[in-house]
Order: C-alpha cells, then sequence, then structure tokens
C-alpha cells in the first residue's frame, strides 16, 4: 500500500447537518417533487503504521479491507482515506505528525497508532487530544491494568491499546523443564541470552525481575527496594558470567533477532518478544514459552504495543474515530487481526479464542503483574543499566551494583 493513501469511499450518505449559520434567505420553495442536498461525507484520515499493514501481505491487507469495509457498511456518510507510514525515523508518524502541524495542519491524520514512547512525546508536545468518551473508556475497563496504562499519561487518556507484545523466554523443552527461578536457569548451565544493550534506559529482563522481587518503581524516576533482593538478582548475572552460561555478547544484543539463530537451533535460552516468538512458531519452529527468570518465579514481565490515538479537534470527527475504533476492537475482530500480525489481543476474551491455550495461559499470568516501559528519563533505569555492564563485564561484584544502584536512584 503506497504512502499515498487509499481511499475507500461509500456511497451512502447521514442526513444534512446542522445550519452553517449564515443569513436566512426567504426563498420560495416551487411545488412538485421535494428537493433535498446531500451532504458532503466525512472522510477518515486513517494512518497505519507498517507492521500493522505489512505490504507483503496478502492475507493481512484482505481481512483489513474486509473490516474497514464492514465498518462503512454500518455508518452510512463516511469515508476512509487509508495511508500506510513508517513505524519511526524520518517519515515515521510521529515525525510526519510533528512537521505537518505547522506547516501543513489539512494533512494531519484523525487517528493513527503509535508505540508507547512516541505516544508520551506526542502528547507532550500537544499534538493528541484526549479521548473521554464512556465507549473508550469501557474498552480501557476491560484491559488488563498494565495494558490500559499505554494509553494514560497521569489522570488523561491519551490512547486505546490495540496490538500487545511483551517479553518471556523461549527454549527448546529437550534443554530445560522450566525457566521461571534463576536457579533454574543457572543449574540447567544452558547458554542463556538476552538484550542487554536496550535502547530504552535498561534490559525489560532486569525491570521484569525487579518487580518480581518487590522492587517498586516510583513516578520521580527513583527505586524502591531490599537492597539483599537487587543484590540476589545481580548475582544471577554474575554466577552466569563466572560460570560461563552467560558471555559479555549478550551487551552487543539490542534484539532477540540477534541471537535467533541461537534460539532456532535449540543451542540457548533466551528472552524474546511475544511477537517474535508467534511467528517463529507460525513458520515451523519446535519452541516452548516460559515466564522470565525471577527470583522466587513471580510472573513479571513488561507490556508494550500498539496504541490507537485521536489528532482531530474536531468534535464530529471525533465521534466518527471513537466509531472506528470501537469497530476495530471488537473481540472477534481484533483477535483476527492481531494473531495474523503475531501481536497479542488486548483482553481476556480476546484472549481465550486463541487455539495455544496453553500459551495464553502463559500470557494472562504475565498480565498479572506486568509494568509498561520505563521512561528514557528514569534515574533508576539509568542505574540499574550501569549496574547490569559492570556486573557482567566484571567490574563490580554484585553486592556493589546493588549498592551503587540505591545510593544513585535510591527512594527512603
Amino acid at each position: 500500500m503506497p504512502d499515498g493513501g487509499t481511499s475507500i469511499p461509500d456511497t451512502t450518505a447521514e442526513p444534512a447537518s446542522a445550519a452553517t449559520g449564515d443569513p436566512a434567505l426567504n426563498v420560495s420553495i416551487p411545488s412538485g417533487e421535494p428537493q433535498f442536498t446531500t451532504p458532503e461525507p466525512i472522510t477518515l484520515r486513517v494512518w497505519l503504521p507498517e507492521p500493522l499493514a505489512p505490504v507483503d501481505r496478502e492475507d493481512a491487507a484482505e481481512l483489513l479491507s474486509e473490516m474497514i469495509s464492514g465498518f462503512l457498511a454500518q455508518n452510512p456518510g463516511l469515508q476512509i482515506e487509508l495511508r500506510l507510514k513508517r513505524p519511526s525515523d524520518e517519515g515515521g508518524v510521529l515525525e510526519t505528525i510533528r512537521s505537518a502541524s505547522a506547516v501543513a495542519p489539512d494533512a494531519l491524520p484523525d487517528v493513527t497508532l503509535l508505540r508507547r514512547a512516541d505516544l508520551i512525546t506526542a502528547a507532550e508536545g500537544g499534538y493528541l487530544e484526549p479521548m473521554q468518551d464512556a465507549a473508550v473508556l469501557a474498552l480501557l475497563d476491560a484491559m488488563p491494568s498494565a495494558g490500559a496504562q499505554l494509553g494514560r499519561i497521569g489522570d488523561q487518556t491519551f490512547g486505546v491499546p490495540y496490538a500487545l507484545d511483551l517479553w518471556h523466554t523461549a527454549f527448546a523443552e529437550p534443554l530445560i523443564e522450566s525457566v521461571a527461578q534463576t536457579d533454574l536457569i543457572a543449574d540447567a548451565g544452558i547458554a542463556f541470552v538476552f538484550p542487554a544493550n536496550r535502547p530504552t534506559p535498561t534490559t525489560e529482563l532486569l525491570i521484569a525481575q525487579v518487580i518480581g522481587a518487590g522492587g517498586v518503581f516510583g513516578m520521580e524516576g527513583l527505586i524502591t527496594m531490599d537492597r539483599s533482593a537487587l543484590t540476589r538478582i545481580f548475582a544471577f548475572y554474575e554466577e552466569g558470567v563466572r560460570s560461563g552460561w552467560m558471555t559479555s555478547n549478550v551487551l552487543t544484543y539490542d534484539d532477540p533477532s540477534a541471537y535467533a539463530d541461537l534460539l532456532l537451533s535449540q543451542d540457548a535460552v533466551g528472552v524474546v518478544t511475544a511477537h517474535d516468538y508467534q511467528e517463529w512458531i507460525a513458520r515451523g519452529a519446535r519452541l516452548s514459552a516460559g515466564e522470565l527468570p525471577t527470583l522466587d518465579g513471580t510472573p513479571s514481565t513488561v507490556i508494550d504495543g500498539w496504541v490507537w490515538v485521536m489528532v482531530t479537534g474536531d468534535t464530529e470527527r471525533q465521534a466518527a474515530v471513537v466509531r472506528l475504533i470501537t469497530w476495530m476492537m471488537e473481540v472477534n475482530r481484533q483477535n483476527r487481526y492481531t494473531e495474523l500480525l503475531y501481536y497479542l489481543p488486548v483482553t481476556s476474551n480476546a484472549l481465550a479464542l486463541r487455539e495455544d491455550a496453553a500459551y495464553a495461559a502463559l500470557i494472562e499470568s504475565l498480565w498479572a503483574n506486568a509494568v509498561i516501559p520505563m521512561s528514557s528519563s528514569s534515574a533508576a533505569g539509568r542505574a540499574l543499566q550501569t549496574a547490569l555492564v559492570n556486573v557482567i563485564s566484571q567490574d563490580l561484584s554484585a553486592e556493589a551494583a546493588a549498592r551503587e544502584v540505591l545510593l544513585t536512584a535510591g527512594s527512603g
């Protein structure tokens, strides 16, 4: 689908809108057939990031067309102009909104989807409209807490999560039976890989381990945590490097694709996204999924994903946007489309429709104790990452690393 835009017209129309405010005229209408003025249809400008409308997926394009056509049939008087956008960088959704808002506001979308980090930037820049419609709030109420928080900043709702992603492990069952606890990984002695070089303040694995051990990340970017528990978390990495089942190569990995071959050849246990895992399984990989290794096996993860956001400030268009989002979020439609694109739906009802019941149960358990991505400005995140690198590089002991984190970013 080219970036030039694709219009999907509808031949029906809504009744005439309210008066324009022009001065009243005394007009005599001749007798005979009544005369009607057909109002111009509203054309919603919808931008989809490429991961949610991949150009090389004919099955996804067909289902998307089916869903849009169904929506238009139910909403006479609406048309949709659909554009495909890069997810980030130059020409990406956020950058285009930012540049067009100043020079070509009429070219802005009415509605699009953003990841959590871009949603924060767009909302703080004043490019998004808060969502206060009762239908939107009802959608959020049906989601797991962390999922619903993806679209919120403070007490304002700026988005409706649509396609979730999160972190868990992938491994071959003959290698290891369980990865739920750090001790199980250590005892197995199998190569363990994860992306330690994440663009976020610190790797999602470490965030999940801190949350699983009772750590609390405060709104001010600090951390409250028992030092002995944090020391035990860093000891997991210290022991891994000392024993050889973790190498310093993890400091070069920024994405699971960097070690996909190790996982797919069943030579390692690794941390992956649900998106990567589901795509690999769909292509025939023989892997199992499990929790991230935490101190006592408490399920924990970091949730991210694509979130519907509203750009238009026009009330009539906003009402149409809410109708579109509600339509796309219907349980069966949302499950079918997100599954086709290897994402997770946002409600238990939709997740229950997945054929792999064991995987759905794992996701449910992870939802129960999940957090949203950490702010890039988080002092705790930066301190944790610095300490992690120093432990893996063998420049700090686990005990010294924990002490440094709490001295730098500890609260209380």
